[in-house]
């Protein structure tokens, strides 16, 4: 065993440079092998995590109101697979004035109709302020970074009454923009209804197509108009880090053969 120590030193001794660089290039792979993974995992640990505290629906569909009725909907809430819901809450989309641009708005936004921030699924964080209790009250979807000094501002919108914002709640599904009273949104003239589902499997984007199939099966055509699922949700959110990923991991394992 000595003997092989012996020649293992005095080969290292006669090849210094070589051994300095494959011990750069494993140290540089490894590395990169590792950025990758922590990226991968920085990328989605923080949505799960928030995700899960609010209790977040899988599936947010959105349903045309003049084909199909409230009393339909509620019963998707049967439907096999089906965990949990929230809805329908009343949907509308509506133009906003240029003052609300301060507010980080775009020129059209959804704004839903809901009695709470609770509930059985997308429990929002409402983190300033206090949720709308009568109609001409607001409240935005922002982050818990946005400054407070903006409750109380009053806007008139182009095609409906003047709203004031009464608090600030973060929905990391990004169900709505803005939320009104129950009692408001009919003013605003409400052309879409709303649904929120959690599902028992949603585990893989074929669950989720297969779940929304089951719970718009019998609801007459064309009633969806629209849906967004979880992990599409997350992907975007988490795409700059996981765009550097797969370059990391090519890296550290084209560097890993070459030392090879």
């Amino acid at each position: 065993m000595r003997a092989v120590w012996k020649a293992a030193r005095a080969a290292v001794r006669r090849r210094r440079l070589q051994t300095l660089v494959i011990w750069l290039v494993t140290l540089v792979s490894t590395g990169s092998v590792v950025v990758a993974l922590g990226l991968l995992d920085a990328a989605s640990a923080p949505f799960d995590r928030v995700f899960g505290e609010q209790h977040g629906p899988h599936v947010v569909a959105e349903f045309s109101s003049g084909r199909v009725t409230d009393a339909q909907l509620t019963d998707t809430a049967r439907k096999s697979g089906v965990e949990a819901v929230a809805g329908p809450f009343p949907q509308a989309t509506v133009d906003v004035p240029r003052g609300m641009a301060d507010l980080g708005l775009d020129s059209e936004v959804t704004v839903v109709g809901r009695a709470g921030p609770g509930g059985a699924v997308d429990r929002l964080d409402l983190w300033a302020g206090r949720w709308p209790a009568r109609p001409g009250e607001m409240v935005l979807n922002r982050h818990s970074g946005w400054s407070r000094d903006d409750i109380g501002k009053n806007f008139r919108l182009p095609s409906g009454p003047a709203l004031t914002i009464v608090g600030f709640a973060f929905d990391l599904s990004d169900t709505a923009d803005v939320w009104v009273a129950p009692d408001q949104i009919e003013a605003l003239h409400p052309d879409a209804a709303q649904m929120l589902y959690r599902f028992r499997d949603a585990s893989s984007q074929d669950e989720l197509r297969a779940g929304l199939a089951r719970v718009t099966e019998g609801l007459p055509e064309g009633s969806l108009s629209g849906s967004q699922n979880y992990l599409t949700l997350r992907d975007r959110i988490g795409g700059n880090a996981r765009a550097f990923a797969p370059y990391l991991m090519a890296f550290g394992v084209l560097a890993s053969w070459w030392r090879c």
